[in-house]
């Protein structure tokens, strides 16, 4: 993985990108600063194949299989699937104290109250799947309210106003900026993130460039899909990284550009959950992705009906726990007379 500690480099391609034009990556903007890794792609990575199989879709509080023995962890992982808005956020607290925050919404998402609530003042690793407002802006004031350790990019640039903020906040806080591609493996204490989008940073569309990490703890498996598109994953099944994996956290807030049957019918979530606002413009979630998911057996919450979800695990079973309301119904199937 690639380390910058300050950016004032990227800081002044932002403020001339208006009138210069600016290079998609980060790694080409500031060639000679840093070199791309060479090492070898991590054990986390190298067992993944699309030729697993699971003979049961697993269920609530029941045992569930994983593909990638881990040491049995002794104490609760917790995933927290923040409801800000029309917006993507996850707050992961490690057994051995670690702080994983996922995105943070939008600004004045709410992040930093729900964060408050929580008795966090600091994060240890924070990681921002791509440089939509959405996604990036309530992280900014994350980083403007408390010590952040670490900061995980794809390394795209945006010549927005919001991700020229969202820098500024990261050499404010004087967080190490580290830049990651698939292959890398993304340490937090007792965790590990496999790193299975993007290969590189091709073409201009943020969605398709979104980081898409997958944590495995114990027998439980997390899929974080950022706002990845059906190209990324196809090129993830292509290369062999759309592996079984237990929670999903919906691409693109359940849009239809997202979430392919074939990818659905790799990775066979046991729990999808997708993060929307109420009664958004874009019309998230859509219903044939509903429909999609319910088709592979999973088990559907959304931000917009369950506020925030909870999903806690001890490696062996997981619980569900929304704010309120349980998992909602796939729609029903159209009529035609």
């Amino acid at each position: 993985m690639n380390r910058i500690k300050f950016l004032p480099v990227l800081l002044a391609l932002i403020l001339l990108a208006s009138c210069t034009p600016v290079a998609n990556t980060l790694q080409t903007t500031v060639a000679g600063t840093f070199s791309a890794p060479t090492t070898a792609v991590p054990t986390i990575i190298s067992t993944f194949t699309p030729s697993l199989t699971c003979s049961d879709t697993p269920v609530i509080d029941t045992p569930v299989p994983s593909e990638t023995p881990t040491p049995t962890p002794i104490s609760l992982l917790k995933v927290y699937y923040v409801d800000v808005g029309q917006g993507d956020s996850e707050l992961v607290l490690a057994p051995d104290g670690g702080i994983v925050l996922i995105d943070g919404g939008e600004p004045d998402s709410g992040i930093i109250a729900f964060l408050q609530d929580h008795g966090i003042s600091h994060i240890d690793l924070m990681i921002a799947t791509h440089p939509h407002s959405d996604h990036i802006g309530g992280l900014t004031q994350v980083l403007n309210s408390m010590p952040v350790t670490r900061v995980i990019s794809n390394g795209q640039i945006s010549t927005s106003s919001t991700f020229a903020h969202f820098l500024d906040a990261v050499a404010a806080d004087k967080a190490a900026f580290i830049i990651v591609k698939r292959g890398d493996s993304i340490s937090q204490g007792m965790l590990d993130f496999a790193v299975l989008n993007p290969l590189d940073i091709g073409g201009t569309d943020l969605n398709s460039n979104s980081l898409v990490l997958r944590l495995v703890y114990g027998r439980v498996s997390f899929l974080f899909m950022g706002d990845a598109d059906k190209a990324a994953e196809a090129n993830m099944i292509t290369a062999g990284f759309a592996a079984l994996s237990t929670i999903l956290k919906v691409g693109h807030h359940g849009s239809d550009t997202a979430s392919s049957p074939a990818f659905l019918a790799l990775i066979k979530p046991a729990v999808a959950i997708y993060t929307a606002g109420v009664g958004n413009t874009f019309g998230h979630p859509k219903a044939i992705t509903l429909t999609d998911l319910a088709a592979v057996g999973a088990q559907i919450y959304g931000t917009d009906l369950n506020g925030t979800v909870l999903v806690s695990t001890d490696g062996q079973t997981y619980q569900v726990m929304p704010a309120k309301g349980g998992p909602r119904l796939p729609p029903l199937p159209t009529v035609t007379p």
